[in-house]
């Protein structure tokens, strides 16, 4: 069953932070997206709020799994195998995910 928010924002610098803080202080349920990668057969998320990555099917919008990465991920990237995740809270630190 598909998920439905009344906002989806991508983009988290300031004006995308304004936009979405505005819109949930109105009561509204906003998605904040800020990071996104894909590989051909997928689109890869970084959910900042939630601390994971999810992996969305690109023909459907399915989500096909979702996973636990460190403090706050800000930006994915996708190198042709990996994909890679830098987290908020240690800008040095990066993780990656298999792009299976």
């Amino acid at each position: 069953m598909p998920t439905f928010h009344d906002a989806i924002v991508v983009g988290a610098g300031p004006a995308g932070s304004t936009a979405a803080a505005s819109l949930a202080r109105r009561g509204r349920d906003v998605v904040l997206v800020h990071g996104l990668a894909a590989d051909g057969r997928s689109i890869w998320v970084a959910n900042s709020g939630s601390s994971t990555v999810t992996r969305l099917d690109r023909a459907t919008g399915a989500v096909m799994v979702t996973y636990a990465t460190g403090r706050g991920p800000f930006g994915v990237a996708f190198d042709g195998r990996n994909i890679w995740v830098a987290n908020f809270g240690g800008s040095s630190v990066s993780t990656t995910l298999p792009a299976q």
